[in-house]
């Protein structure tokens, strides 16, 4: 459902109003007078996630701050830009085309119906969809790029001067403001990808990272109800050993090859508990820290200027952080078993992230975990890839459109790739192999630390 907005409204005028004329960058006195001026003046607020940890909710905080802008968007993107642009037109189209959800979010992809434990929609009463018009995004992108481009016709945007001004031109579409004011670009990119990363420290070699974490055993709380919500019956216990492997293990792992490329003073780790019973005094911090003012709408999540509310397990709605929220249910609410299995998979990530170590009294018996028919091992890694990608089965019955209905089936057919790619590396001594590799980055992350004054 789409609502009206009144064209001075913060937010995308609605599909089907004249949207032909783009917005002027509001005759504010520029300081820059090139593109690469333009580009010098704005930094990167790299956001991650170390588990089901509040990334979103905190690049949600930060989408309305005046001297930020973001996209409703989380994963790789940068590296997927050419390093290089010679016709500006044609890669803004490419783009349209490669990020749709960025332009819609009725068409799928990350944002949803938090009944089915995804991310809810937009608005006051959490029915509205986020649009904006790609017509509208070309045209006022190419219009910053003509009025900073008083360059010579052979010289090329870079990869870094494009990424910048296609979220001008989007801000644009939102709101006035003046683009001098703007200091940081907020960037999700959710896990960790090489190649993306290897990317931004060239872009951005001075970037501000904010690295969310959660409790392990917290998280699996959170993540098992998510689960046996999807696969609608018990989870097989196979499924947390490869959660604590790609969340815990593998991503603490990377975090810690990842910091030391970094200043000491350009890293936040924060707790998503912690973040919410901190509240305004987090957010002051994180202002003080990248030396911006405070503003009231850090206290509630927004994309595109529109109210969001979260992808809580439970499923309440909410739009801010909650200060009374119970912290450590996990000591009482997660199965003695489960709570000693992750205290010996992930003891050296417990340690690294800062949070209280027990003694797991028990070792890992990867019997536990042999399977003695391939078709069960199977079937679980397709029901493990299908749980990442939501519900498709039941959302396929349930869409009425036929474009939909191809969409989903599109991703089942992935989902089957990946599953079946999932069981050919455990199959036989595959589980072996890889609870040996979490053995291997535990011993290491266990004689590490991080910077003392990047914990929150």
């Amino acid at each position: 459902m789409i609502h009206v907005v009144p064209p001075n409204a913060r937010g995308p005028l609605p599909d089907g109003e004249d949207q032909t004329e783009a917005p002027s960058l509001h005759g504010a006195p520029h300081r820059q007078e090139t593109v690469g001026d333009l580009v010098a003046n704005i930094n990167l607020i790299a956001l991650m996630a170390y588990g089901r940890a509040g990334s979103l909710l905190i690049q949600s905080l930060f989408d309305s701050h005046p001297n930020v802008l973001t996209l409703p968007y989380a994963g790789a993107m940068l590296s997927l830009i050419p390093a290089s642009i010679d016709d500006v037109s044609r890669q803004i189209d490419w783009f349209i085309k490669r990020f749709p959800i960025i332009f819609d979010t009725s068409g799928g992809g990350y944002f949803g119906d938090v009944k089915d434990l995804g991310a809810g929609n937009f608005g006051s009463d959490g029915d509205e969809d986020l649009r904006v018009c790609s017509t509208l995004f070309k045209k006022t992108l190419l219009g910053i790029v003509n009025e900073y481009c008083t360059i010579d016709s052979n010289r090329r945007l870079s990869r870094k001067e494009f990424f910048v001004l296609v979220h001008i031109a989007y801000g644009l579409c939102l709101r006035s403001f003046n683009v001098t004011e703007i200091r940081y670009i907020c960037y999700h990119t959710h896990t960790h990808v090489h190649d993306e990363w290897q990317t931004m420290l060239e872009a951005f070699p001075e970037l501000y990272f904010i690295g969310m974490t959660r409790d392990p055993r917290q998280d699996w709380l959170s993540w098992k109800t998510i689960y046996a919500w999807r696969v609608q019956r018990e989870v097989p216990p196979i499924f947390l050993v490869l959660h604590e492997y790609n969340n815990y293990s593998k991503g603490c792992y990377e975090l810690s090859k990842l910091v030391e490329r970094l200043k000491d003073d350009h890293i936040r780790i924060i707790d998503l508990e912690k973040l919410h019973s901190s509240n305004i005094k987090a957010m002051t911090h994180l202002c003080s820290w990248l030396n911006i003012e405070f503003d009231e709408c850090l206290l509630q999540s927004t994309f595109n200027g529109r109210l969001w509310h979260g992808n809580a397990t439970n499923g309440k709605r909410t739009s801010s952080l909650n200060p009374n929220m119970t912290r450590d249910t996990w000591r009482k609410e997660l199965p003695d078993h489960d709570r000693k299995l992750i205290c010996s998979l992930v003891p050296g990530s417990i340690e690294y992230l800062g949070y209280d170590k027990e003694n797991p009294g028990t070792s890992i018996v990867i019997d536990d975990f042999k399977y003695s028919s391939d078709l069960r091992l199977f079937i679980h890694c397709i029901l493990f890839r299908s749980c990442l990608w939501g519900n498709p089965g039941r959302n396929f019955w349930q869409s009425g459109k036929l474009i939909k209905k191809i969409g989903i089936l599109r991703r089942l057919g992935v989902i089957v790739f990946e599953g079946a790619r999932l069981f050919f590396e455990l199959r036989g001594d595959g589980l072996d192999r890889q609870i040996a590799e979490i053995v291997a980055q535990q011993k290491e992350l266990l004689g590490k630390k991080l910077p003392p004054m990047s914990i929150l």
